[in-house]
């Protein structure tokens, strides 16, 4: 005869040692973070003041038209004359920046004749605006 046992019920016990541990972390974590808050230092900055029309320099755009003609700020400029004028216009200023505006039809090379001339005239950041 066969003999059938009974089917054991495996008992589930949940260990609650780790969830204990990641509760603890959770309560030193928040009251080292409400602790640090609370000592802050009260500041008094003084009101800034807008930079006066004399001493807002007026951006460098270099534009190069559909035809290849090279313009400073709207003027037509040749490129034998671009590094002086440069030169002139980048000379005092903390912020070395010229912004170069092209066209899908500008040549590369007219391209970077001119990126190469602002970079001898100390141009030191490019904006390129297509």
């Amino acid at each position: 005869m066969v003999q059938i046992q009974p089917v054991r019920k495996k008992s589930f016990r949940m260990d609650m040692a780790p969830l204990i541990d990641v509760v603890f972390l959770l309560l030193i974590f928040f009251m080292l973070t409400f602790a640090v808050l609370g000592q802050a230092m009260d500041i008094n900055l003084p009101d800034g003041e807008a930079q006066s029309a004399a001493n807002q320099q007026e951006d460098i755009t270099i534009m190069i038209d559909r035809e290849g003609v090279v313009r400073i700020n709207g003027q037509p400029i040749a490129l034998a004359e671009l590094k002086q004028e440069l030169e002139t216009r980048l000379k005092g200023r903390k912020e070395k920046l010229v912004s170069l505006e092209t066209f899908d039809s500008t040549k590369f090379k007219t391209f970077t004749t001119v990126l190469d001339i602002s970079r001898q005239a100390g141009a030191k950041d490019f904006n390129i605006i297509r």
